[in-house]
């Protein structure tokens, strides 16, 4: 009982912060997105990790938001 308040008082803030982040960093047209949408967009894009001597980077697949 005392796993579930606490996930309960962290889910709760970590909404708000998402939320809030949403509506500051996104582009108008995906600002009325839901999180779900959002989240599952960014895990659907594939990215390949490129690692050199000194620096690691994410290349990203092309996409356009619909």
């Amino acid at each position: 009982m005392w796993g579930n308040a606490v996930r309960l008082q962290l889910h709760g803030p970590a909404y708000n912060l998402a939320n809030f982040l949403r509506t500051l960093a996104l582009a108008q047209e995906v600002q009325h997105w839901s999180l779900t949408s959002i989240r599952d967009r960014l895990v659907k894009i594939g990215a390949k990790l490129v690692s050199h001597a000194r620096y690691a980077t994410f290349q990203m697949a092309n996409t356009k938001v619909r």
